[in-house]
């Protein structure tokens, strides 16, 4: 009767690190996937920040007309850059919020 029980106990016990296990994998992917999205985040964000610089150049020598449609034109683009940083934050903590889970959860092994 004893023996049942310890093995209905490694049973669980071994159930529970398997979780744990499959857990891990799956944060460990997540956390591999965020990060090669904001690094992509970044390098869009050096990309706009480039072609506002050559946009805002070609300002004076433009009719105020040229310069109304470049000035929306440039609007857009830190619209543009505006969401890539708020999806660059949420990724990060994302990002943080994984890897102290990873981290709780082995502290408890």
């Amino acid at each position: 009767m004893h023996e049942i029980v310890l093995a209905k106990q490694i049973d669980q016990v071994v159930g529970l690190f398997k979780r744990h296990v499959r857990f891990y994998v799956y944060a460990k992917r997540q956390i591999a996937g965020l990060k090669i999205s904001v690094q992509s985040l970044v390098t869009t964000l050096s990309e706009f920040e480039s072609r506002i610089a050559v946009i805002r150049t070609r300002l004076p020598s433009q009719s105020p007309t040229e310069q109304l449609a470049t000035l929306r034109e440039v609007h857009e683009i830190e619209k543009d850059i505006a969401r890539d940083r708020t999806s660059i934050a949420h990724h990060q903590r994302k990002i943080e919020t994984l890897e102290c889970d990873l981290e709780a959860t082995w502290d408890l092994w």
